[in-house]
C-alpha cells in the first residue's frame, strides 16, 4: 500500500445536485434487457393467433415472405434490446413501424394492432428516458467545471495503461459472425434454388395420413414410377391436425424429395440463422468501435472531474454518493467497471499506475479471505460498506469513458483507478448474485454475529449429540417423487431432439435432482469429533479443526470450512417446516450451533458418533432413484 497520489481539488458533487439529477434522470429502470421480451411476445401471439394455415389445402395460398420478414425483424429487434445502445427508443419505433406497413407479417389485425401500440409505448417511454439523459447531463457538465489532469498524467505518464486487446477481438469475432450471416444466406438461397427446382419436377401422387401428432405427419404414398409404396414424415405446420386415414396430396420424385402439394420451401430457418448472426456481428463491431471511441478521451491530459463518495457493493462495483450526504441513502448510480489501474510499485519500488492485467499480484487470490478468523471477516465486510471519498472524471451519460479514482475500503488496499461505462448501470429489477468479497466473509462475519450474541461463559453446559434434518417421511420420499416428477417432465415438455429431448434432460433433470433432495432430504448430525452432513447422494464427516462458520445465507445453509471449501443445502423448506411443525428442521438453528461449537471447544458434547452414521438408507434411496430417472430419460430419446 503506498500514499496517495497526486490528485487534483475538483468542485464537490452536492446532495443539491444529486438531488437534481435524480429529479431529471427519470424512467432509469427501463434502461435493462428486460425490454427484449417484447419481440419474444409479440412472436408468441403471432404463434398463438395464426390461423391462416388451417389445413394442407388452406396453405397453398398463403406466402411465406412476409412472415418471414416480420420474424427476422423480431429477431434482430431481440439482440439489439439486449445490447441496449445509445437512442433505444428507435429500435421500437422503426420496428413497430415496419411490422405494421409489411403486408401480411403478422398473421391478423389484431396482432398488428397490439405490436404497433406495444412498440409505440415502449418508443414513447425510451423517448423519455433519452430526453430525461441528457438534460441530466449538461446539468452534470455544468457542474463540473473545466479539465482537471488525469492522475497518471500527474504521474508522468501521457495516457492511461492499457492492454487494448478487447477491440481486436470484437472485431474479429463480429467479421467472423458476419461472414457466417452471409454464408447462411447462401445455404438457404441453395436451398431454396434446389427446393423449387426439385418440386417442379416432382410427380404429383395420392397418399394417405397414416400417423399423426401436433408435431409430425406420417404419411404412405406409392413411388413415382413404381408400384412400391414408402412413407414419409413431414412437419405438421396446419392448425387442425389430420387424421389417420386422411388423403394428402404430395408431390415426390424417385430421390427421396417430398412435399405436401401446393406447399412452399419455407425459409424461415435460414433467415432467423442469418439475421441472428448478422445482428450480433453487426454489434459487435460496433461495441469494438465504441469501445476505442470511450477510451480515446484518456489520450488527453485531462478532463472535468467531481469530488464524490464511493461505496462498493458484494461486487465491488463502485456506487456513487454525493459529497455530505448519509450514505445509508441510495446511491445517485453506479458504475460498470470495464478495466482498473491500480497505484502500486514496479521493479525499481516507485509507484505508478499500473494495468490490472499486467500485475503480478493477480496471477491466484484463491486462499486472499482464507487466513481471517470470524471476527476479521466481521470487520473488513463492515470496512467494505463503508464510503471513501473519490475523484470521478467525465461523469455519467457522456462520450467517454467515466474513471473514478479512489482507495477502497478493504485493508491493505492500493489506490485504484476504474475506467467504466460512461452509462451508469439501470436499477436492478432481480438480486444480485453474491459477488467475490460477500462470498468469501458473508458466511463468517454472520458466525461472528452469533458468538457474540452467546456469551462465552466458562460454566456453560455441553451441547447434548444430536441430528438436524428434514422428517424421515420426506427423506425417504424426496429421491422417488422428484425422479418421478422429472420423468413426467421428460414426457410432456422434451421435443424428440438432441438437445431437447437427450441433453437437456441428463444436465438441468440431473442438476435439479440433486439441488431439490438436497434441500428436502438434508441430515446434520453433531458430536464429540466434528460435523456430519447428509445431502442428496453422498455423506460427508467434517471435523471441529476444519470447521470455520456456519450460517444461513441467502437461502443456503452453509458451512465454511478452514481452505475455504463450503457445504452448503437449500434452507427454505427446513425454515417453513420448522416455523408450521417445529422439531429439528431448523436451518438457523443447526448453523448457530455448529458455529458455537467450532470455536468453543468446552461446549462439544462428549457423545462419539452414532453408528449406523446419518443418511441411510436415503442416501441409497436417491442414488437408485437418480439413476432411474437417468434411464428412463435414455430410453425415452432412443426407445
Amino acid at each position: 500500500m503506498f500514499p496517495a497520489p497526486p490528485l487534483p481539488a475538483a468542485p464537490p458533487f452536492t446532495p443539491a445536485a444529486a438531488d437534481q439529477w435524480r429529479a431529471t434522470r427519470v424512467w432509469r429502470r427501463w434502461e435493462t434487457r428486460w425490454l427484449a421480451l417484447l419481440p419474444l411476445a409479440v412472436a408468441l401471439l403471432a404463434m398463438v393467433s395464426d390461423t391462416s394455415c388451417p389445413t394442407p389445402t388452406a396453405c397453398s395460398d398463403v406466402s411465406r415472405w412476409p412472415a418471414v420478414l416480420a420474424a427476422s425483424l423480431l429477431v434482430a429487434e431481440f439482440f439489439v434490446l439486449l445490447a441496449r445502445p445509445r437512442n433505444l427508443w428507435l429500435v421500437p419505433a422503426v420496428t413497430g413501424g415496419l411490422l405494421w406497413l409489411i403486408p401480411d407479417g403478422l398473421p391478423n389485425q389484431l396482432t398488428n394492432s397490439a405490436s404497433l401500440l406495444a412498440h409505440g409505448l415502449l418508443a414513447a417511454a425510451l423517448g423519455r428516458v433519452e430526453l430525461g439523459r441528457r438534460r441530466a447531463r449538461a446539468q452534470v457538465e455544468t457542474l463540473m467545471g473545466p479539465p482537471l489532469p488525469y492522475p497518471w498524467t500527474a504521474a508522468g505518464a501521457t495516457a492511461a495503461p492499457t492492454t487494448g486487446w478487447t477491440p481486436w477481438i470484437r472485431r474479429a469475432l463480429g467479421a467472423l459472425l458476419l461472414t457466417g450471416a452471409a454464408v447462411l444466406a447462401a445455404l438457404g438461397a441453395v436451398d431454396l434454388n434446389d427446393s423449387e427446382t426439385r418440386a417442379a419436377a416432382a410427380t404429383r401422387v395420392e397418399g394417405t395420413v397414416v400417423a399423426a401428432d401436433p408435431d409430425y405427419v406420417e404419411v404412405r404414398f406409392p413411388l413415382p414410377g413404381s408400384r412400391r409404396a414408402t412413407t414419409a414424415r413431414l412437419d405438421n405446420v396446419w392448425d387442425d391436425t389430420p387424421k389417420p386415414g386422411d388423403p394428402l396430396v404430395v408431390l415426390a420424385d424417385e430421390q427421396g424429395f417430398v412435399l405436401v402439394a401446393g406447399d412452399t420451401f419455407d425459409p424461415s430457418g435460414w433467415a432467423a440463422g442469418a439475421t441472428a448472426s448478422g445482428t450480433l456481428g453487426i454489434l459487435l463491431l460496433a461495441s469494438a468501435a465504441r469501445s476505442v471511441r470511450r477510451r480515446r478521451a484518456l489520450t488527453e491530459p485531462g478532463a472535468p472531474a467531481l469530488a464524490v463518495q464511493v461505496t462498493l457493493d458484494g461486487h465491488g462495483s463502485p456506487a456513487i454518493h454525493p459529497v455530505g450526504e448519509d450514505t445509508g441513502l441510495p446511491a445517485v448510480w453506479r458504475m460498470r467497471v470495464r478495466e482498473s489501474c491500480s497505484y502500486t510499485a514496479t521493479d525499481d519500488n516507485d509507484p505508478t499506475w499500473l494495468h490490472e492485467d499486467t500485475l503480478s499480484k493477480q496471477a491466484d487470490h484463491a486462499d486472499e479471505f482464507e487466513a481471517y478468523g470470524v471476527d476479521e471477516a466481521a470487520r473488513i465486510l463492515e470496512q467494505a460498506g463503508r464510503p471513501v471519498p473519490g475523484l470521478l472524471y467525465q461523469g455519467p451519460d457522456g462520450a467517454s469513458a467515466q474513471v473514478l479514482v479512489y482507495r477502497p475500503p478493504t485493508p491493505g488496499a492500493d489506490w485504484v483507478a476504474d475506467i467504466a461505462d460512461e452509462r451508469p448501470l439501470p436499477r436492478r429489477l432481480v438480486r444480485r448474485k453474491p459477488g467475490r468479497l460477500e462470498q468469501e466473509l458473508a458466511v463468517p462475519a454472520l458466525a461472528a454475529k452469533t458468538l457474540s450474541a452467546v456469551p462465552d461463559l466458562p460454566d456453560a453446559p455441553r451441547e447434548p449429540a444430536r441430528v438436524f434434518g428434514m422428517p424421515a417421511a420426506l427423506r425417504m420420499t424426496a429421491g422417488p417423487l422428484t425422479a418421478a416428477l422429472l420423468s413426467g417432465l421428460v414426457v410432456l415438455a422434451s421435443p424428440h431432439t438432441l438437445v431437447g429431448g437427450l441433453l437437456r434432460p441428463l444436465a438441468f433433470g440431473s442438476g435439479a435432482f440433486i439441488w431439490t433432495v438436497a434441500a428436502l432430504g438434508w441430515q446434520i448430525s453433531i458430536d464429540r469429533d466434528g460435523v456430519s452432513t447428509a445431502g442428496a447422494l453422498r455423506h460427508q464427516r467434517i471435523p471441529w479443526a476444519q470447521v470455520k462458520a456456519a450460517a444461513v445465507h441467502r437461502g443456503s445453509l452453509v458451512i465454511k470450512l478452514t481452505d475455504g471449501r463450503e457445504n452448503s443445502r437449500g434452507s427454505l423448506p427446513g425454515r417453513l417446516l420448522h416455523r408450521h411443525l417445529g422439531g429439528p428442521s431448523s436451518p438457523a438453528e443447526a448453523a448457530e450451533t455448529i458455529t458455537l461449537l467450532a470455536h468453543r471447544p468446552a461446549r462439544r458434547p462428549l457423545e462419539t458418533p452414532t453408528l449406523p452414521p446419518i443418511g441411510r438408507p436415503q442416501l441409497l434411496i436417491n442414488r437408485l432413484s437418480l439413476a432411474a430417472f437417468l434411464t428412463f430419460a435414455l430410453a425415452h430419446y432412443f426407445l
